[in-house]
């Protein structure tokens, strides 16, 4: 499965990710631990994550297929810097979900609920 991840991520220019429910979060991580752009429709989670990743998300303010289309004619009219967003949203997932880091961490957890 993992393999098939990382073979579709590096097929992509662009993860487009059209949900109408906060729950995809860790498709857009996985994007990020591959350095791509992620459009996703604006709800108060995918704010939150915007501003904690140093707006590297490219947030659809409203959810239809209609404004959907027009930001992703706008990415490939170059309007919206990709390569940015790019080493934002990367930049973010090396320094808060990187497997060597959440490793550690849950290592520091077992640790400390042993002892």
């Amino acid at each position: 499965l993992i393999e098939d991840i990382e073979k579709f991520m590096k097929s992509c220019d662009l993860l487009v990710v059209p949900h109408v429910r906060p729950h995809f979060s860790r498709v857009i991580i996985e994007a990020w631990a591959y350095s791509k752009p992620v459009i996703t429709f604006l709800d108060p989670w995918t704010e939150s994550l915007n501003k904690y990743s140093n707006e590297s998300l490219i947030l659809v303010k409203k959810i239809d297929e209609v404004a959907l289309n027009i930001k992703i004619k706008e990415v490939f009219h170059n309007k919206i810097d990709l390569n940015e967003k790019s080493k934002k949203g990367h930049d973010y997932w090396k320094k808060n979900h990187h497997p060597e880091l959440v490793a550690s961490q849950v290592k520091k957890f077992y640790e400390k609920s042993l002892m």
